[in-house]
């Protein structure tokens, strides 16, 4: 006996170590990957992990992109050891994935079904799971996942031993769960299916010992509400969806996925956004098969037995806050996308698992699992590491997308703005365009069209994109700032103080659009007017020189005099704009006449830049 223990613990760490490998390898690729898109807010501009406050606020604030405080906590700690580089990022991850598949497995052996550990390798392989392991961001999935299964296992403990300090672990790691990503509200809900599927029934114990449960996983599914309409955005004509058509999303959302799940092939970051209609019929057939299949399995439970049954159940309360019923912010720009399925797949694939080795147990050609498993798992792992491949880096990421889903928006529009900011100019105006003819009315694309065209020296195409950004969005600040910039340079003063002035009604504290009707108030000789806009950034923001400087020229235009050389000496004093600074000293004083001050500024001037030109006149002119 003790011998069998010994000889099954070495080949349950053999299999471990193979799952672990297994599951490194297929994601090597992912190691070598930078940051893509939402990283910059997650990780590489997210204060929160730079701050010597940083931690709190992770906490305590609401300056986080979601409240999920256990995943910023980890890169918090992240980013004091490695810093920003996105390997040790990446490379969590690719652990904690593999975790969950291993847990996955004891989850299984605990429920004493037989394929658990094809289960297993195939959740750690699964291509649909590379978007949560190779994208930092989802760092919240593979770690609420971790928790989840964790809380799983230590329930399932208590279920057989009745220890407390079981049942408190459970409650404790659904808690980490929760605050990891709230889509592990739906356990206490698996954890009924789990009890149905082993005893055939749920007694009232079982639902008592849940309620703490459902009332933590309940608060926090409402503050993921209200951080998603609230601070994320997910708001609006893009998720106005109406109740009835919201009806045609949960079978449709639901297939879409399991057919992923079953043929892993043209898997995209970003899916095409379904147009929904009631009207049109073959929409309804999706929902009506869901209800056909749900009653189906009921039905025959005990021909089938409850395992298909409980599977599918599992998988779609899992999938429940991703299928429609409520807004999130992924859905503006499709309904789908492969990492809400990250959890849910589990129920499937353990279907699947089961299925296949209960029949090639009966199978002639096949009567070990092992020799049946291994084509599927080598597919897999060669889809997934292939997968790996295309969250290399931001463009590969959304070329690959357009590759897929040339209707992709969002596509169009970043890989538009990566271009833009390498100079490849005509070729991020042909993904604006593209753009374009997807939403005519994108304020943003035109604006973005605008900044090519005037930065290409097409004053007059730029200030119809400016005008067109500004018509689909009034309130588009950078169009009304940009658009009166050039209408000031071509001298059209009110179009431009109508732009202008909108821009600072709308963001009042933004600095460029204060300077720059600054700079139209003092071409259209009003420089009071100017000196309002600067004195108000100046207040605000005391230590920016440039329009510091500005504003003592403008002070100097409208006659004050003494105003303006507090300002310039301000500069002087600290170094800055030296040479410039110490010539308008000279020049205002040198205007009142006191010449031998003057010349005192302009040597000065000349000993900060001895070519400064201006003071070498000014010296001229004035000294003796």
């Amino acid at each position: 006996m003790q011998s069998f223990i010994k000889n099954r613990a070495l080949a349950d760490c053999l299999k471990l170590a193979l799952l672990l490998a297994l599951a490194a390898a297929a994601y090597y690729p992912a190691l070598n990957a930078g940051f893509i898109w939402d990283d910059d807010h997650y990780v590489i501009r997210n204060a929160n992990l730079l701050s010597p406050g940083g931690l709190r606020d992770i906490w305590l604030s609401t300056e986080s992109p979601q409240y999920y405080p256990l995943v910023f906590t980890t890169f918090w700690i992240e980013q004091h050891i490695w810093g920003l580089e996105p390997a040790g990022f990446h490379a969590v991850n690719i652990l904690l994935h593999a975790a969950n598949a291993a847990l996955i497995w004891m989850v299984c052996r605990r429920l004493d079904l037989k394929y658990g550990y094809f289960a297993a390798l195939i959740f750690a392989l699964h291509p649909v799971h590379v978007e949560s392991v190779a994208w930092v961001t989802e760092r919240k999935n593979v770690l609420s996942g971790f928790f989840y299964l964790l809380s799983l296992l230590a329930f399932l403990s208590f279920e057989k031993k009745e220890k407390a300090w079981a049942y408190a672990a459970s409650l404790a790691f659904f808690f980490a769960a929760l605050l990891s990503k709230t889509v592990a509200c739906t356990l206490p809900v698996a954890i009924i299916i789990i009890r149905w599927l082993r005893d055939g029934r749920i007694d009232r114990n079982l639902l008592l010992r849940l309620v703490p449960f459902f009332g933590v996983g309940l608060v926090m599914g409402l503050v993921t509400v209200w951080w998603e309409l609230n601070i994320v955005g997910a708001r609006g004509d893009e998720w106005a969806l109406p109740v009835w058509d919201r009806l045609l999303l949960p079978g449709r959302i639901a297939f879409f996925y399991a057919f992923k799940l079953l043929l892993p092939f043209d898997l995209s970051f970003i899916y095409e956004r379904w147009t929904l209609d009631l009207a049109d019929l073959w929409q309804w057939i999706y929902p009506v098969a869901l209800f056909i299949l749900l009653a189906a399995l009921f039905i025959l439970r005990d021909k089938t037995g409850k395992g298909a049954l409980a599977a599918v159940a599992f998988f779609l309360v899992t999938l429940f806050p991703a299928l429609g019923f409520f807004n999130v912010y992924p859905f503006r720009y499709s309904f789908v996308a492969d990492h809400f399925q990250y959890l849910a797949s589990a129920g499937l694939i353990v279907l699947f698992a089961e299925s296949a080795g209960r029949l090639t147990e009966k199978a002639g050609a096949f009567r070990n699992l092992r020799f049946a498993a291994a084509p599927i798992i080598i597919a897999l792992g060669a889809l997934a590491w292939n997968q790996t491949h295309i969250y290399k880096d931001l463009e590969t990421l959304w070329r690959d997308t357009l590759s897929k889903n040339p209707d992709a928006f969002i596509a169009h529009t970043n890989l538009g703005a990566l271009l833009y900011e390498r100079g490849v100019l005509d070729e991020a105006v042909s993904h604006y365009q593209a753009a374009l003819r997807i939403k005519p009315d994108s304020s943003i694309e035109h604006f973005n069209l605008g900044l090519i065209y005037y930065k290409s020296g097409k004053a007059e195409e730029a200030l119809n994109e400016f005008r067109s950004a500004v018509k689909s969005d009034p309130e588009n600040v950078m169009a009304r700032v940009n658009l009166g910039t050039i209408l000031t340079g071509s001298g059209d003063y009110d179009e431009a103080l109508v732009n202008l002035s909108k821009a600072v009604e709308v963001a009042p504290g933004y600095p460029l659009a204060r300077k720059n009707i600054a700079v139209l108030y003092d071409k259209m000789g009003k420089p009071g007017m100017a000196i309002e806009h600067l004195e108000f950034i100046v207040e605000r923001d005391p230590g920016n020189p440039v329009i510091r400087k500005d504003l003592a020229i403008m002070l100097s235009k409208a006659g004050r005099a003494q105003d303006a050389i507090a300002h310039l000496n301000y500069l002087v004093q600290r170094d800055v704009f030296t040479a410039e600074a110490s010539n308008k000293i000279g020049e205002i004083l040198a205007e009142q006449g006191r010449r031998d001050e003057a010349v005192v500024y302009f040597k000065k001037s000349l000993s900060a830049n001895p070519g400064y030109e201006k003071s070498i006149e000014n010296l001229k002119r004035y000294g003796r």
